[in-house]
């Protein structure tokens, strides 16, 4: 019984240290990130701006906009849908997968909001030279 116990153990302990491995067919984690991150910037652009034209179909544009994303990513819907599905039957490498893109997305809004900086003109100390006309 320890015996069992002890090997019971062993497997665990071996099949949860390791990172899994990604099956060929199934996009690399950064791909996946990669792909993810341009499909909401292209959903964010549809909301804000595309979709403000009331002449253009919501659906009809986020599929234009995503075939795009696939394209410049050198994939298609097919091996994305294939892949999601994938990674979300694997809830851990999903997760590192969602915390990277939020992560980015704080990076992206702190520098976005970051005062700017001050022009030399304004420093304190900065004194103008007075050109003399000759």
């Amino acid at each position: 019984m320890i015996r069992v116990i002890t090997m019971f153990f062993f497997l665990l302990i071996i099949g949860c240290s390791g990172k899994k491995k990604v099956p060929a067919g199934i996009l690399p984690p950064r791909q996946m990130e990669t792909v993810l991150w341009d499909m909401i910037r292209a959903d964010e652009f549809l909301r804000d701006y595309a979709l403000k034209d009331t002449s253009l179909e919501d659906t009809l544009e986020r599929i234009r906009l995503y075939e795009r994303v696939f394209r410049i990513n050198k994939t298609t819907r097919e091996q994305f849908d294939t892949s999601f599905s994938w990674y979300r039957k694997n809830p851990v490498l999903l997760k590192e997968m969602l915390d990277t893109l939020y992560a980015r997305n704080q990076v992206n809004q702190e520098q976005l909001y970051k005062p700017a900086e001050p022009d030399s003109s304004t420093r304190p100390g900065f004194r103008k030279k007075i050109m003399k006309p000759e």
